[in-house]
């Protein structure tokens, strides 16, 4: 259905303004047509945060991580200030690729922009630290967040978790509660799974206990 919109669109000569440019690069972006995406977005007359957006999120989400963080040095080579959905998109792609020197300079970047506030930039960069191993910078990162949503602690929790840091998960876990965010089955069960490992190695702790 997207082909056929688009064809019309070009049959038609209908200049492919912004807004219909960054829908089409989302769609076929979407449907894993990267280079048709590509293409359509360097014919774009006029290309906004939007546009370069949508190419760098749907590259991000279909496996093209590479690409992603390619179109986003592109896209500041050209002018365009990213915004907080564009840092967001393009850690992501760092997480995923274990690309942390890449993820620092992309916060460098960010720090410099009122995005840096934004929660979910945040919470992005977390999980691309602890990901990438340096949950060290992840903590700093949360700490220093002005506000938190459930997104961002679940980062730090399944940070520390999946790192082996069994007390500090347990910990923020319990001051997540008392700060009134509802610890979910997920959580739980990856913190347990994570101290688990360590109870066989250690012996079961007091936290353990307390939870199970």
């Amino acid at each position: 259905m997207g082909k056929e919109v688009h064809a019309q669109i070009v049959k038609k000569s209908i200049q492919t303004n912004m807004y219909i440019g960054s829908t089409l690069v989302w769609f076929y972006c979407k449907c894993g047509e990267y280079d048709i995406a590509s293409k359509v977005l360097q014919q774009m007359p006029l290309r906004d945060v939007v546009s370069w957006t949508a190419m760098i999120s749907g590259c991000a989400s279909v496996g093209h991580e590479a690409e992603a963080l390619d179109i986003l040095k592109e896209m500041m080579e050209e002018g365009v200030e990213p915004n907080s959905f564009t840092y967001s998109s393009a850690l992501k792609a760092c997480a995923k690729l274990g690309a942390v020197t890449k993820g620092k300079l992309i916060h460098s970047f960010a720090n410099k922009t009122p995005a840096f506030s934004n929660v979910f930039v945040g919470s992005a960069l977390i999980h691309m630290y602890a990901k990438c191993g340096f949950v060290a910078e992840a903590s700093r990162v949360f700490d220093s967040m002005p506000e938190r949503n459930l997104v961002s602690w679940k980062a730090m929790i399944m940070g520390y978790a999946r790192n082996g840091l069994c007390r500090e998960a347990l910990q923020l876990m319990y001051r997540m509660e008392a700060e009134g965010f509802e610890v979910d089955d997920y959580i739980l069960a990856t913190v347990l799974s994570a101290c688990g490992d360590i109870e066989l190695d250690e012996g079961p702790s007091s936290e353990i206990l307390l939870v199970t």
